[in-house]
């Protein structure tokens, strides 16, 4: 059964000391985001969701979303992130055959029944030493516990180009990527991936730097490590050129997201 254990890390922990607002975040997968210490605020199409401490946020996945984290008065910032795979909502809700799911895009905020809480907690501290078969299970668990509550993820988003382009870098998006290589991997051309993303009003550079500058910011929320090896990390040779660039994206320098 050890063979089957999930690696990496499963969930974060996100830490900020001051209030900041980052704008066309994309998540790869849905979320669900239990805030423990100040107040969370997602934007999208000019509505905001609001989240306290002991609520939970779930949050769609290709959605651009502006993300408002503000800190408690004389503290830190402080929230919990499960990752959820998309196969597990569907799996989850054909177990209660749910008619009704929010559309496209929605954000919900909740505030969890007991059992939500309890299976969020359990599944947050054992998620990295599950086997990822049982870890599969507890996430539907988790899912369904929130149904029970009335908070459902809302349905997927419309198979598109720019999200099998998001899917296929973002477990690695410091990697050298160029459009050449992600169309080969499409099985398509340069050419009919740059005209398929036009037709969606993207391009490829641009998604590689939000992915880039997503990853960025997740590590310096959710990890200790060095703003240096944080740019290695998404791609960047140069840590200085890598703070100009997060800089320009979210307005803060990487060493004042943790100041």
């Amino acid at each position: 059964m050890d063979g089957n254990r999930a690696t990496g890390p499963f969930g974060q922990t996100i830490r900020q000391v001051r209030e900041a607002t980052f704008r066309q975040l994309c998540l790869p997968a849905p979320a669900l985001i239990l805030v423990d210490a100040g107040e969370k605020r997602i934007g999208r199409a000019g509505r905001i969701t609001a989240a306290l401490p002991g609520q939970i946020l779930l949050l769609p996945e290709d959605e651009p979303l502006a993300v408002t984290n503000l800190p408690p008065e004389g503290g830190h910032y402080r929230a919990r992130v499960i990752p959820i795979e998309r196969e597990r909502v569907e799996t989850a809700y054909e177990r209660l055959q749910i008619a009704r799911r929010p559309s496209a895009g929605a954000v919900q905020a909740v505030a969890p029944g007991a059992r939500s809480r309890e299976t969020f907690e359990t599944l947050f501290a054992m998620g990295d030493a599950l086997p990822s078969a049982i870890r599969a299970l507890r996430v539907e668990e988790l899912l369904l516990w929130l149904a029970e509550d009335g908070a459902l993820l809302p349905l997927a988003p419309p198979p598109s180009i720019t999200q099998r382009l998001r899917n296929l870098m973002a477990p690695d998006p410091g990697s050298e990527w160029t459009a050449g290589r992600a169309a080969k991997a499409l099985a398509m051309s340069e050419a009919t991936l740059r005209r398929r993303l036009r037709a969606e009003s993207a391009s490829f550079a641009a998604l590689l730097v939000d992915l880039r500058m997503a990853q960025a910011l997740s590590l310096l929320q959710g990890t200790d490590l060095p703003v240096g090896a944080v740019a290695a990390a998404v791609g960047y040779d140069s840590p200085s050129r890598f703070a100009v660039r997060f800089r320009a994206r979210f307005g803060l320098s990487p060493r004042e997201i943790r100041a």
